[in-house]
């Protein structure tokens, strides 16, 4: 998950439903990350099942909106987990509901953005898109770059899905707030767009739109200008590079043109440093080396000399 944490403006961190709460979430993430057999994963999803409905009844009890809202929405997302859609939806609609009517905006659109993930995954594209943009206006109201870098990670991921070209600039739009937001926001970012670029030129299923939806994307404004410190344009400009790069080797693919040898050095070398730079495990030096292996004939390009020609003006 790629959001901030829910802050609560009518509880106290000592009250028995938030440490309910707290000891619930820690079962999920434990349950979550489980490598162990199946049935083992399942008996940990279920004792977080049991900590949330605690933590509810305490909530409920208290009299806290704000609180039985907080831990319906993060039973919305056990229930995904353990493909329980119809228990998740009706978790998701009743912590909309009740964020609405204590007010809390935050919670709102954390939950809208669940939302826009949950029928996404469900083939509901339209309910989709309309989540997604309730959920982007909310935090853009109150001002939550971190979630709304998020969501727009999330949105871009269900539009390419569906061979979207808008979906590369959600991405784009993601990466630029990322990197002014969070390091750690902006490394899973990069996993998500780098990564998903990767498995479609790797799968060789998406070429045609790859090519132009990752035209399209190095060649957006940058939404934060000349506001970028060094630092933060190194790390956006490797990125950038790095999805520059998966660009240039589907166009190579695509057109059955052989880089000349001073191009095939700077793509392999460009390949090699977003791989050592991010160690996310991409392969892009391996997919270069196969993509360079299949070509035929002439032609080529730099992915790093385009880039700060053009991207980060």
């Amino acid at each position: 998950m790629l959001e901030a944490p829910e802050r609560s403006p009518y509880l106290q961190p000592g009250t028995v439903g938030l440490l309910r709460l707290e000891q619930a979430l820690l079962a999920r993430a434990r349950a979550d990350s489980d490598l162990s057999p199946d049935l083992a994963a399942t008996s940990r999803h279920a004792h977080a099942e049991v900590l949330f409905s605690q933590a509810r009844a305490s909530f409920e009890q208290a009299g806290s909106a704000w609180g039985t809202a907080t831990t319906d929405q993060a039973l919305g997302d056990l229930y995904v987990r353990t493909d329980r859609l119809a228990d998740a939806e009706t978790r998701y609609t009743t912590a909309l509901d009740l964020y609405r009517q204590v007010e809390a905006r935050l919670g709102e659109a954390n939950t809208l953005s669940a939302l826009g993930r949950f029928f996404s995954a469900s083939g509901a594209d339209d309910q989709a898109e309309v989540a997604f943009a309730a959920a982007l206006a909310g935090f853009e109201a109150i001002g939550d770059r971190y979630s709304a870098a998020a969501t727009l990670t999330y949105r871009g991921q269900h539009r390419v899905a569906r061979r979207r070209d808008d979906g590369l600039l959600d991405w784009r739009r993601a990466l630029d707030l990322a990197v002014t937001v969070d390091p750690y926001l902006f490394g899973q970012v990069v996993t998500v767009t780098l990564g998903d670029a990767c498995r479609l030129l790797a799968s060789g299923e998406a070429d045609d739109f790859l090519a132009t939806a990752l035209a399209g994307l190095l060649s957006a404004d940058a939404a934060m200008g000349d506001q970028l410190s060094d630092d933060e344009r190194g790390r956006l400009g490797l990125a950038l590079a790095g999805l520059a790069l998966v660009h240039d080797l589907v166009v190579i693919r695509s057109s059955g043109v052989t880089p000349g040898d001073t191009d095939r050095s700077t793509l392999r070398t460009t390949a090699r440093r977003v791989d050592e730079a991010t160690g996310l495990g991409f392969g892009l030096a391996a997919l270069a080396e196969q993509v360079l292996g299949e070509a035929s004939q002439g032609g080529g390009g730099d992915p790093l000399a385009r880039l700060d020609q053009h991207h980060l003006a």
